[in-house]
Parts: C-alpha cells; sequence; structure tokens
C-alpha cells in the first residue's frame, strides 16, 4: 500500500511554448540553453516531490503497522492467561488419549514410573533456564511437606488415575478430576478450618451430579456397566489428588516459593519413593518394564509424557500468574470437552447425556470458584 501526495501542477509549460502553440509572437527571445536549464530544475523539482511524498507514505505505512502490533500485543497481554489455561488442558486431554494408546504393554505402576523419570529431568532443566528461579525460600519442613505431597498425589494419585484409565477409558476417567476440587474443599474444611459457604456446597453436589449423569449412561444405553474397580481407582486418584493439593496449598501459606520449584520438588518426591517401592517389593519390574517399552509406541508415550506432565504444568503456572485462580481452574477443568471433541472429529459417537453432564459438572467447578 502506496500513499502518494501532490500538490500544485505536475508540469509547468513555459510560457514562449504557450505562445507558440497559440501562434502568437513572442517577445523574448527564445534561447535554447535557458529552456534546457529551465526544464532540468523542474524534473529536479519534481524528483525531490516525488522522493518527499514516498517518504511521507513509506512512515504512514510504518505508523500503521506500528498500530496493528501495539492492538495485537494489547490483545495478547488481555488474553495470555485464558489462551494458556485452555492450552493447558487440550494438551492434557491430547495426553490422556496417548497415555490410554500407550498403557496396553505397560501397567499402572510402570506407567507412572517411566512418565517420572522422563518428566523430572525435563522440569530441572525448564527450571534452571527460568530467570526466576532462585531457591529462595526453601526449609526443611517445607521441603518435606512438599516432598509429601508429590508422594500422595503423584505416587498414589497418577497410579490410580492411570488404572482408572485402562478401565474406564479415557473420556471417563477424566472426568474424575472433577471430583478433586470439592473433596479438597472438603478436606481443607476438616484439617485446616477452611470455611465452606453454601455456594460451594451446592456447587459440589452439583459436580458430583454431573459426573454420575455420565457414568450411569452405559447401563441406561442397556450395554455392559462400567468396571467397579475402575470407578473405584478413579474416586481414589481424586481423593490422592485432593489431598496432595491441600497439603500444596499449606505449604505455600507458609512460605514463599516459586510454583514451578514446587511442581518439581513434588514430582521428584513421588518419582524417588516410587522407585524405592520398587526396588523394596517387586525388583522384577523394572526388568519388566524395559520388556514393556519395546513393545510400546515410544513416541505416543514420550509425546504424552511432554504434552501432559511438562508444558501442562508450565502453562497452568503462566495462567495462575496473569488470571484469577477461580477463571484459571475453570479453564484448565475444561480437559473432559476436549476429549469428547477429539471423539467427535474420529468419527466416534458423542451422546448428548455425555456432554450435558460434562457441562453440568463443569458449571458445579465453576460456582465452586466464583
Amino acid at each position: 500500500m502506496r500513499f502518494l501526495f501532490y500538490s500544485g501542477d505536475t508540469h509547468q509549460v513555459p510560457l514562449v511554448h504557450k505562445q507558440a502553440e497559440r501562434g502568437e509572437k513572442s517577445r523574448y527571445k527564445f534561447n535554447p540553453r535557458k529552456s534546457r536549464n529551465y526544464n532540468e530544475n523542474e524534473a529536479l523539482t519534481q524528483s525531490k516531490r516525488y522522493l518527499f511524498c514516498s517518504i511521507q507514505a513509506t512512515l504512514a505505512q510504518l505508523l500503521l503497522y506500528a498500530q496493528l502490533i501495539s492492538i495485537k500485543g494489547f490483545f495478547m497481554s488481555l488474553y495470555f492467561g485464558q489462551l494458556a489455561a485452555l492450552l493447558a488442558a487440550f494438551l492434557w486431554a491430547v495426553a490422556t488419549l496417548f497415555y490410554s494408546k500407550s498403557s496396553h504393554h505397560l501397567s499402572s505402576i510402570q506407567l507412572n514410573l517411566v512418565k517420572g523419570l522422563v518428566a523430572t529431568p525435563l522440569l530441572l532443566l525448564g527450571i534452571m533456564l527460568l530467570p526466576s528461579a532462585t531457591g529462595a525460600g526453601w526449609q526443611l519442613p517445607i521441603f518435606l511437606l512438599m516432598t509429601l505431597s508429590g508422594i500422595i498425589g503423584i505416587t498414589l494419585g497418577d497410579s490410580f488415575y492411570f488404572s482408572a484409565l485402562r478401565r474406564l477409558g479415557p473420556a471417563h476417567a477424566v472426568l474424575f478430576e472433577y471430583l478433586a476440587p470439592p473433596l479438597a474443599a472438603v478436606i481443607a474444611w476438616l484439617v485446616l478450618a477452611e470455611t465452606i459457604s453454601l455456594l460451594q456446597g451446592i456447587a459440589a453436589t452439583v459436580v458430583i451430579t454431573g459426573v454420575m449423569i455420565v457414568l450411569t449412561e452405559r447401563q441406561t444405553l442397556g450395554k455392559a456397566p462400567l468396571s467397579r474397580s475402575g470407578i473405584f481407582f478413579g474416586i481414589g486418584a481424586a481423593l490422592c489428588q485432593a489431598v496432595g493439593l491441600v497439603m500444596a496449598f499449606y505449604a505455600f501459606q507458609q512460605t514463599n516459593v516459586a510454583p514451578a520449584e514446587a511442581a518439581f520438588v513434588r514430582i521428584l518426591g513421588g518419582t524417588l519413593a516410587l522407585t524405592l517401592g520398587i526396588l523394596i517389593v517387586k525388583p522384577c519390574l523394572l526388568r519388566s518394564t524395559y520388556q514393556g517399552l519395546q513393545q510400546t509406541h515410544l513416541a505416543t508415550l514420550f509425546t504424552a509424557i511432554v504434552f501432559g506432565t511438562f508444558c501442562a504444568i508450565w502453562l497452568q503456572q503462566i495462567a495462575v500468574a496473569h488470571v484469577t485462580p477461580g477463571i484459571a481452574q475453570t479453564l484448565l477443568s475444561t480437559a473432559p470437552l476436549f476429549i469428547l471433541a477429539i471423539h467427535a472429529a474420529q468419527g466416534k459417537r458423542v451422546s448428548l447425556r455425555a456432554v450435558s453432564g460434562t457441562l453440568f459438572a463443569m458449571l458445579g467447578i465453576v460456582a465452586l470458584f466464583a
């Protein structure tokens, strides 16, 4: 886009030439040298005028581009946290689908072990590259509390979650994550003397009702009922996640530590505890894990670990840093909706009952963090 601005006539004909065209006798004697000099000066003036207009048009374009970039930057800064939360939920949905495909040759404990061994160095690398990671605020009681939080929430919780994933499938297993926030509110009320309002109690009931609407769908359609052990593991995963969240919340209240460092300590403690438990109870599980990895599509498994354990955690920290916790948790809870959308895109049947139950449970999450 170019804007050229001209003022005045673009070409002026000498008076002598105009009189010659009208057949009039000129009072001045025609001098070819003076006429040539006049034309050269006029051409020089026109070149300067064109150069000035080109510079003016270029500056106008640069100003327009600068305004567009500033508008885009304002939009990104305004919705950066929301986009990060939605992207984290989408990556966790994709990771859940990939974990489901990788669980055929690995047990839930083996899958959790491989996830921890791969994700721990990735988080450590991310913390080393983080300029704000100083390690300040850490004390021995806080470190032990965060480690215990990782053992409960990651060692036990993720093992239960992978067991539910194998028995229920990704669409139903991910729904049990909706139970973690209301369970955490109840545990905080019992242990930390936190208050629970009437609205939060109603919201917890709405969440449980939405989950039950989806879980009872197969029975109403006359199909085989869901695995009871899968439901048990799903509830156990949500309970362990809630306990781990309450312990981490209490640790954050006692000191000021970076959330990324806390996530690393939790997953490091959980992975070390799981590895030590395997070495003590069943050492042969390490050899069978190596054999199971040889039969597993490693690209799918590593993509699930990078998406779900590394990228999703960092995006979650970005979302919490830019928006309120209620909005962040609400947007992070859209992972089941993304799974239903992915299933629909793959041509799988998605019932209206599953969508309505998921939305109903998500409505309870919104009310819980209102």
